[in-house]
């Protein structure tokens, strides 16, 4: 089987850029976990999201309750693996190096998902034919994105008995480069985001929609689709926006962990991108049989850090479609403004003509 390899240059490239990121973080005296091309340290997990929120929410694309709207949203997802991670075997096929969950993350026999495979390190979403967005921590420098990064769609539980670390070559996709990034080290609450230009567009998967609108509101019904711990897809509902009001980011209740930086949340009631997952709760709580998942109770906690996106929507195509929609309803507003505005005149003039 024929393994992805690099040159001794671009090796080198990739050791200069990851030391130069950790160099940066450890300076700053915080490192955001889990950034592709190694796991962090077990003393700093706990700045990316990890916890549940009561319920478990977290479902396989194909069990979704019946009366959620958007699971071929899962199509659109990527899982963002090291380049060593992926073995291609010369016949069309990507083998994504994997291991069993439960024994990974040393859980108690009985946790939700305990024999599905775990691999990669961040998520992401495509938001245009050769955008990808993802969070800024996952993805230290444009060097690091070049050359150790591969975006990958398809790392799902089907139910049908399939192997989800099987996935086609097609489906494995580089980096061209940075549209855009933020990571802001120097805040634990900062800006974090990466718009990632693939190496070519793709064509079997539909762009996900980004809110355009700018109204980011306290109860806000959310969902997230993403890799979970790393394991394959999970569509995560029932979240709520708690607090909108700081300026990069907003504070969610979702069930997150390690893995799901990057992940893509929307709001329930539009299927409109909101923002990515960015940091947030402790991830399992230790027994002496096992770990088992943090679960708080609704309200508790510090809740769920989301990155708002909304310096970088303009750097996003928008559907010619949604454009058009989009730009009729702002002259139909404008008009119904105006007419409304005649209808007030009209009748305080009425109001005035009849005053004694």
């Amino acid at each position: 089987m024929a393994r992805t390899t690099l040159t001794k240059t671009g090796l080198a490239v990739i050791l200069m850029s990851a030391l130069a990121g950790l160099a940066r973080a450890e300076s700053f005296g915080e490192i955001p976990a889990g950034p592709v091309g190694g796991k962090a340290p077990p003393s700093v997990r706990n700045w990316t999201p990890q916890v549940i929120f009561g319920e478990d929410d977290r479902f396989d694309p194909h069990k979704v309750p019946r009366d959620f709207r958007f699971a071929h949203f899962a199509d659109s997802v990527v899982s963002l693996f090291n380049i060593f991670d992926i073995e291609l075997d010369g016949a069309g096929r990507a083998k994504l190096k994997t291991a069993p969950y439960g024994s990974e993350y040393e859980l108690r026999e009985g946790e939700r998902f305990y024999h599905q495979p775990t691999g990669g390190e961040c998520s992401g979403a495509l938001v245009a034919p050769d955008l990808v967005l993802t969070a800024g921590h996952c993805i230290t420098n444009e060097l690091m994105c070049r050359n150790a990064v591969r975006f990958v769609f398809g790392f799902t539980e089907k139910g049908d008995g399939s192997d989800p670390s099987i996935v086609p070559a097609s489906e494995v996709y580089s980096c061209a480069g940075l549209a855009a990034h933020r990571c802001e080290w120097l805040k634990e609450r900062g800006a974090d985001y990466a718009l990632v230009r693939l190496d070519r567009p793709v064509p079997n998967h539909r762009p996900l929609r980004i809110d355009r609108g700018g109204q980011i509101k306290e109860g806000t019904r959310l969902f997230t689709i993403g890799h979970p711990s790393n394991l394959p897809t999970k569509i995560v509902v029932d979240g709520l926006i708690r607090d909108s009001s700081p300026e990069d980011y907003f504070v969610a209740e979702l069930d997150a962990f390690k893995g799901s930086s990057g992940s893509a949340v929307f709001d329930a009631r539009t299927g409109l991108i909101l923002g990515v997952v960015v940091r947030g709760e402790k991830d399992f709580v230790r027994h002496e049989d096992g770990r088992t998942v943090n679960v708080l109770p609704p309200g508790g906690g510090r809740g769920e850090d989301i990155a708002k996106i909304h310096d970088i929507i303009q750097l996003i195509p928008e559907p010619v479609a949604d454009a058009v929609v989009r730009q009729w309803s702002l002259r139909l507003n404008k008009q119904f403004n105006s007419q409304q505005r005649i209808r007030e005149i009209l009748n305080l003039r009425v109001f005035e003509e009849r005053k004694p």
